[in-house]
């Protein structure tokens, strides 16, 4: 949240029309302080782009991601945002956005491109969050690390293109889903 606002409100001063679509988890939109946060994002991502965010809360488990997808789609053609880019900070903002361009490539043949911002392998940091090995996993917290990495890979491939904060971090992502660097 922090480098997405500048960088947004950069593209505005050049005199790119920009918009935003935030994605909640449920938790910002209970806990006190998640809430609060949350209020000071869309604040920001108002300011930079000039209009309000498009805003909805995810379901818990990362449960349809699909239907989001559609739902981003219909919100994107009624503001003529059809072949625009879409700036997804996570694997999972991804798989929204790609579910978005494939409904509306359907629909008219022209359609946004995904780009993917991974910041971090989200395994990894799953891992670390635990403090466990991936050998001192509960079956339900290898289900979760499985899913985050078919969630990677799904949102890396599909992507229109994949930024990385690091040279090693893209050579991560080229190696562990051979993908093309150039990509």
């Amino acid at each position: 949240r922090s480098q997405t606002p500048p960088l947004l409100r950069a593209l505005r001063t050049l005199g790119h029309r920009v918009d935003s679509a935030l994605y909640t988890s449920p938790r910002a939109l209970f806990v006190s302080s998640a809430r609060s946060a949350h209020q000071r994002a869309i604040a920001s991502f108002a300011a930079a782009t000039g209009v309000q965010p498009m805003r909805k809360t995810h379901l818990p488990r990362d449960r349809g991601m699909e239907a989001q997808g559609r739902s981003l789609a219909k919100r994107l053609l009624r503001r003529g945002l059809y072949e625009s880019i879409l700036f997804c900070r996570q694997p999972r903002a991804a798989i929204v956005g790609i579910a978005a361009r494939d409904a509306i490539a359907a629909r008219n043949g022209a359609a946004p491109r995904v780009v993917l911002d991974l910041r971090g392998a989200r395994d990894v940091e799953y891992l670390m969050t635990l403090g466990k090995t991936e050998t001192d996993l509960s079956a339900d917290e290898r289900a979760r690390m499985l899913e985050y990495r078919a969630q990677e890979e799904l949102a890396c491939r599909r992507a229109d293109a994949v930024l990385c904060v690091s040279h090693p971090m893209a050579r991560l992502v080229s190696e562990r889903y051979a993908i093309d660097p150039k990509k």
